[in-house]
């Protein structure tokens, strides 16, 4: 690796891990409330993969399979798409709302009781073509808080770097 390469991706890192602190943000979203799917849609992420993995690596939730859906696993087609679409798998859904196999299947094809009410958090727009209730103006049974991320940056001369500003 050249110096100047070096150089830039000091640079670009901003001399602190910004991996650890969206971590921390996203931490601090499920303690509000939030679900891995809300997190990451407003988090601006194209997957909520990530988020799904770092809060199981800091134990908030339960590990979910990833890769391919089990056999016994017979899911509404459009659901599957929604899922596909966010980038987890069904198991790695139910898991980060702690739901168990056979109620989170009854929910999802009723889309009745607390995994209905899941769904119409995480993929509303599944849900209102499902149901036909319009999910703009429903109000949600738990309440959550806006959350948002804020970074102060200033530069640095004597680290030649980005650093975070801790208020």
């Amino acid at each position: 690796m050249g110096k100047e390469y070096a150089y830039r991706k000091k640079l670009l890192s901003a001399g602190f891990n910004l991996q650890e602190k969206k971590e921390q943000c996203y931490a601090a979203a499920h303690a509000k409330g939030y679900s891995v799917v809300e997190i990451a849609v407003r988090g601006g992420e194209k997957s909520a993969k990530y988020v799904h993995a770092a809060l199981v690596k800091q134990g908030l939730i339960p590990p979910g399979k990833p890769g391919r859906q089990s056999r016994k696993v017979e899911l509404p087609e459009k659901f599957a798409k929604a899922l596909k679409r966010i980038g987890i798998t069904f198991s790695q859904w139910r898991a980060g709302w702690e739901f168990g196999e056979d109620e989170a299947m009854a929910g999802v094809t009723s889309l009745q009781g607390r995994v209905g009410e899941a769904v119409k958090r995480d993929f509303p727009y599944y849900y209102q073509e499902e149901t036909g209730i319009n999910t703009t103006n429903c109000d949600f049974d738990e309440v959550v808080e806006p959350f948002d991320v804020v970074l102060h940056l200033t530069w640095d001369g004597i680290r030649k770097s980005y650093v975070v500003n801790r208020h």
